[in-house]
């Protein structure tokens, strides 16, 4: 349990920073826009659903990891 809770904490995280970026907000809206689009096509066996998910994943973590995302305590 203590692994899940470390990695739901980790999530949060990033989804927290990343939301922080000037822009980021809107981008994510539109990315899980995709991500409901592509669950409800049911096209593609489910891979463009993997795929949007995965990009809207990655999109945050590169947010965090080049620093653009500011933290609540700065």
């Amino acid at each position: 349990m203590r692994l899940f809770d470390s990695y739901q904490h980790r999530l949060s995280m990033v989804a927290e920073t990343s939301l922080l970026s000037p822009g980021r907000p809107d981008e994510a809206i539109e990315e899980q826009q995709s991500i409901f689009d592509a669950i409800v096509s049911g096209e593609d066996d489910g891979m463009g659903a993997y795929r949007a998910v995965e990009h809207h994943m990655r999109s945050a973590r590169d947010i965090v990891l080049a620093g653009r995302g500011r933290s609540r305590a700065e």
